[in-house]
């Protein structure tokens, strides 16, 4: 009887461990990814990623509460606050649950359509792709920019190009994202 007590006890607290250690390993959106394979998709090689976060958000009416992670990537001449003609920007989002992680998305492509000025700026499609959720993320302002959004489990994935100068059309980044966003799923915690 003790013999099982212990096994049971064993088994319990490996089967608590693993979720929380789960949690513990924070995403490096700044690692994710190589100079190369950045340039790839920028045509120029950027300077150093630029880490941000963790980001503590509360929930509130715009969605879930989640912790944050980006890392920026400039190419070109330096604009205003450090942003350059061509910036590559990776965010990480951890949520509490994937129901969370799933209801976050619906309230930000819900507020997007309904709102009269952004649905004029900002086009989201929900697409195929590498994660169990994704999404084709474009915009016509003055900054042309691309973006891919990817769900997996609890995490969110979001890869993005903003061109300031306008030298790329956003279309010709959604492949080359999708391959990015595919890649960081697979490493991720």
């Amino acid at each position: 009887m003790q013999t099982y007590t212990r096994v049971f006890c064993a088994v319990a607290i490996a089967l608590c461990a693993a979720p929380i250690a789960a949690l513990a390993a924070d995403p490096r959106p700044c690692e994710l990814f190589s100079t190369k394979e950045i340039a790839s998709v920028l045509g120029v090689t950027p300077r150093p990623g630029q880490p941000t976060g963790p980001d503590e958000r509360e929930e509130d009416e715009d969605g879930p509460a989640s912790t944050d992670w980006s890392c920026y990537w400039s190419a070109g001449k330096q604009l205003v606050f450090g942003f350059g003609e061509q910036t590559f920007i990776v965010q990480v989002s951890r949520f509490r649950s994937a129901a969370e992680a799933k209801r976050a998305v619906k309230m930000m492509v819900k507020s997007v359509t309904q709102d009269e000025e952004l649905r004029d700026e900002i086009l989201v499609s929900e697409v195929p792709g590498p994660g169990e959720q994704n999404f084709w993320v474009s915009s016509k302002s003055s900054a042309n920019s691309g973006g891919w959004a990817s769900r997996k489990g609890q995490m969110w994935l979001s890869v993005n190009v903003v061109d300031v100068g306008k030298t790329l059309r956003p279309e010709s980044l959604r492949e080359p994202l999708r391959g990015l966003a595919a890649s960081g799923l697979r490493k991720l915690p």
